[in-house]
């Protein structure tokens, strides 16, 4: 807009496209053009609030796809001890796009946090240990979803093979 145009043609212009006089009469597109940039400003601060909480939602989906034991606090207090900084738009678009790469950022995130031994999460798995392929996965695995149960089952089956009979399990 030139500095020369009248100020009621400025006014009318950022009207376009209203509804009624508002769009034609200067005395009311006036008032509706003010109140038309203060939502504007309002939804600009909005917008980033908005995308904030959905990353932070899509992460905590990603971190609880991995262990349904976890959480979002949990999980970024330990990217915060771990000195990783990745932001939460980043770690939203690895939990989306790349599952295996974030899943490697929980396990160092996994790994570092205090809380583990809290949620029930013993780390049990030494680093310098020598594993099989796989081996090392599995009893991070186990060391997280402890049953009692389950290793009681075990041992029984463990017990039944080791006399030589053939069991089928589903």
């Amino acid at each position: 807009m030139p500095a020369s145009w009248p100020k009621h043609k400025r006014w009318l212009k950022l009207a376009k496209g209203f509804r009624g006089r508002a769009k034609n009469c200067y005395r009311i597109a006036r008032p509706r053009v003010m109140k038309a940039l203060q939502h504007a400003y309002k939804g600009r601060k909005l917008k980033k609030r908005q995308a904030r909480s959905l990353w932070i939602q899509r992460i905590n989906a990603g971190v609880r796809s991995i262990d349904h034991g976890a959480s979002y606090s949990w999980f970024i207090n330990g990217m915060r001890r771990g000195d990783m900084e990745l932001n939460r738009k980043v770690l939203s678009e690895l939990a989306i796009t790349e599952p295996f790469s974030f899943r490697s950022v929980y396990e160092v995130a996994a790994d570092v946090s205090p809380l583990a031994e809290a949620k029930g999460r013993s780390l049990l798995v030494d680093m310098d240990a020598e594993f099989a392929p796989g081996e090392k996965e599995r009893a991070k695995r186990a060391s997280r979803h402890f049953d009692p149960e389950k290793e009681e089952r075990d041992k029984f089956f463990e017990a039944l093979k080791a006399e030589g009979i053939e069991v089928i399990r589903s």
